[in-house]
């Protein structure tokens, strides 16, 4: 979860949406292309770190282990496959 000032930052610029900007699960239930990864420049490369806040983004966001080895997994192996295709 973000920290409480970037929290409270973000509900004053974009209200009640603020708890769902990005909708995560909901994006990959509909079959989105979903990956986690890392911003190496602008987040911790720990891989663990981000399985973290993927379990614990909240009740209504949340994705459970087997999801997540899917977006680690599968899902980035697709994205790289096709942008191998150039």
């Amino acid at each position: 979860m973000p920290d409480d000032d970037y929290a409270e930052e973000l509900q004053q610029l974009v209200g009640d949406r603020a708890d769902r900007y990005i909708p995560f699960k909901e994006i990959h239930d509909e079959g989105g292309l979903v990956t986690l990864s890392s911003d190496w420049d602008v987040s911790e490369l720990n891989p663990f770190i981000g399985i973290h806040n993927a379990i614990n983004r909240g009740p209504a966001d949340s994705v459970d282990l087997k999801v997540i080895k899917v977006l680690i997994m599968l899902n980035l192996k697709s994205l790289l496959e096709f942008s191998d295709c150039d």
